[in-house]
């Protein structure tokens, strides 16, 4: 934040955010369009020479602090692009080898290769997290560079440089959005950034200090900070500090586990059109007090995650913030003994159930909704209930709420279209709930639910020519499914590989739906299909976070054919610990698909080498920097768009069909 200051010039200071749910899952995609990647895509299919490839959420432009400048109590920092392609990352290289998190960069415009090992995380949809031996050093051969590979306990100890990378923004999703001032439209054509919530819930009062004390609001009960009318954005206001009063709004880009102490990491965007003397991003830690309610929260002096940052109490800046007391309940709704179903009590994705009240984050209209069960409804199917429901920014309605258990693992609710300011039984009759649209949760700790096929399945994609899927089981955990993109002709020639866990299935009209979560990446995915010739054969699609209905996977999804089988009998499982794969047994003559993902705790990437490395000085890219200016096309770019957005396969071979169809 820039607060005036002496002399009159700007001092950089705060911003914040946290969260009243344990969890961050809420993401929606904010672009409906994907022509971007799928360009990216169509031009690597049909010129890259790469060895391997970036995943598909990865892809885009984001923004890497370059320089801080200590100025004014605070940093100025400058950033460069860096955009992450299907197969490349320049001017870094391109992909040479990839396991995992690690990845191997070759750059081979100079007069000898330049190889570095770099570990990529993806923390939220908006920000990659980096580690690595640094950028001013490279090697000449593949086994130099491995050796520097970081590992998990080596990332965890803070052994390797940091590097933060934000996903960068364009100034018409903000307007779009309503984000700069603007009434928020329903389409974001070209978007990059996704929408995600805020790690807080509702409004508070804070205390505030920062650069040693030398600023400060301790006057508990005037500022205020609030993630209204939006969850996705936080506004502050400072009232009654040290320095004159001034407002400030930020949007939230995620938040992720730290792994120390129960501590959250946050990432923020600086909403102000002036950035020349502040961070136009900022990275902080925060924790909620269990029982009072209250956070704590710190932020870096920069856009690291390092700088002056050690905990969510001790930070550049620090903020303590007390919730604001609610309003009282309506006598119905204080006398209510009304509980949610035993089977819908705990934590899920979106939602925490808790005896008569349930916290959800609705993704369509970004508020959170805390609803209160009023009664459960004995005239209509006893799975809907009255509520009474309350925003984050205290709007107040009556609703009906249908709640369907469809595994143990995966609930599904509807709430009815047309809530009202009083309580009503017309308000669960059916004529509310006239949709098949559901919103879809699964169970945080979830139980084992073993995924709907077994073995290896390979399939053609619709549409495409020379492009095939396959979808394979872990045959020694049934909850394990494998899915990747490759080359028909050449098996190893992998496009896209992802991890499911498998959360739980049912049948719904004739179509099996199974709930996954991603375990390469957070989020949660719905897959539709229906399984035939007594599971020799499968039709499957994708649909959505919300396991979308209406669409016959015989008519819109791929069809897959069983390639090998799992043993019959499987040795037991021991819960917590993971035994290796049993490889699927084959059918008849057909020959078995090379393994999908090669052994996660080879060696190779940490085994330490006898030879002496052989290296060479990276020279940094030199020009004048400019103050929080994005260069325009500063790094280069391989004729793909910049845009990052998520897209479903169909999209993207779709479009490689018609790529294919052309040549």
């Amino acid at each position: 934040m820039e607060l005036p200051a002496r002399n009159g010039q700007p001092v950089v200071i705060f911003l914040a955010s946290l969260r009243l749910m344990k969890t961050s899952s809420g993401v929606r995609e904010t672009s409906p369009s994907g022509v971007g990647r799928v360009v990216q895509l169509i031009v690597c299919a049909s010129l890259c020479s790469a060895v391997c490839y970036f995943p598909v959420e990865l892809h885009g432009t984001f923004l890497m602090q370059t320089q801080a400048t200590q100025a004014y109590g605070g940093s100025v920092v400058s950033y460069s692009e860096i955009t992450v392609e299907v197969d490349a990352i320049p001017p870094w290289g391109r992909c040479h080898r990839r396991r995992g998190h690690h990845v191997i960069l070759k750059d081979s415009t100079g007069a000898e290769d330049c190889m570095r090992c770099f570990h990529l995380t993806l923390k939220t949809p908006n920000v990659i997290q980096i580690h690595a031996e640094g950028l001013a050093r490279c090697y000449t051969n593949e086994e130099a560079a491995r050796a520097t590979c970081p590992d998990d306990r080596a990332v965890s100890e803070r052994r390797f440089t940091e590097i933060i990378l934000y996903r960068k923004h364009q100034e018409e999703q903000l307007k779009a959005n309503g984000l700069l001032g603007e009434p928020p439209s329903p389409s974001l054509q070209g978007s990059s950034l996704h929408q995600m919530f805020c790690p807080i819930n509702g409004r508070y009062r804070f205390q505030y200090s920062a650069n040693g004390e030398e600023f400060r609001c301790a006057e508990p009960f005037s500022s205020e900070l609030s993630n209204c009318p939006r969850g996705d954005g936080l506004t502050v206001r400072f009232r009654q500090c040290s320095f004159p009063d001034f407002d400030v709004s930020f949007l939230c880009l995620g938040d992720w586990e730290s792994g120390r102490g129960g501590d959250r990491y946050l990432a923020l965007m600086d909403l102000r059109k002036d950035p020349e003397s502040r961070p136009r991003y900022r990275c902080g830690l925060y924790r909620e007090e269990p029982g009072t309610g209250r956070v704590y929260v710190a932020l870096s002096s920069d856009s690291t995650c390092t700088t002056q940052l050690t905990s969510a109490t001790s930070g550049y800046e620090s903020l303590v913030l007390t919730p604001v007391p609610e309003r009282s309940l309506p006598a119905e709704v204080e006398s209510a003994t009304c509980r949610f179903p035993e089977w819908s009590q705990g934590q899920w994705e979106r939602a925490r159930v808790e005896a008569g009240t349930l916290v959800f984050r609705d993704t369509e209209r970004f508020v959170t909704l805390t609803a209160r069960c009023v009664t459960r409804q004995n005239s209509t199917p006893n799975d809907r209930l009255l509520v009474y429901g309350v925003t984050q920014c205290g709007e107040e309605l009556y609703y009906c709420l249908w709640m369907r258990r469809r595994s143990l693992n995966v609930m599904e609710f509807q709430l009815g279209s047309n809530p009202s300011a009083h309580p009503s039984d017309a308000l669960c009759s059916d004529d509310q709930f006239a949709t098949t649209t559901w919103v879809t949760q699964g169970r945080s700790q979830s139980s084992l639910a073993s995924c709907p096929i077994t073995g290896d399945y390979t399939g053609v994609i619709p549409g495409t020519t020379g492009l095939c899927a396959r979808v394979a089981s872990d045959c020694n955990n049934p909850d394990i499914m494998f899915y990747s993109v490759s080359s028909c002709d050449n098996k190893t020639h992998v496009y896209e590989e992802r991890e499911y866990r498998c959360l739980g299935s049912w049948e719904e009209d004739g179509v099996t739906y199974t709930y996954t979560q991603r375990r390469d990446i957070p989020g949660y995915q719905c897959f539709s299909g229906k399984i035939i010739r007594s599971g020799d054969e499968a039709y499957i699609k994708e649909a959505g976070e919300s396991c979308m209905r209406g669409e016959d996977p015989l008519l819109y999804g791929m069809k897959i054919a069983k390639q090998a089988s799992c043993n019959t009998v499987l040795p037991p499982r021991p819960p917590p610990v993971r035994t290796p794969s049993i490889p699927p047994r084959k059918i008849g003559g057909r020959p078995l698909v090379p393994p999908l993902h090669p052994n996660t705790h080879d060696p190779y990437w940490y085994r330490a080498e006898t030879q002496h490395p052989s290296t060479k000085t990276w020279k940094a890219v030199t020009g004048r920097p400019r103050l929080n200016e994005i260069p325009g096309s500063s790094v280069g770019i391989s004729g793909g768009s910049r845009v990052a957005m998520a897209v479903s396969w169909t999209a993207i071979l779709a479009f490689l069909a018609l790529s294919a169809g052309a040549r």
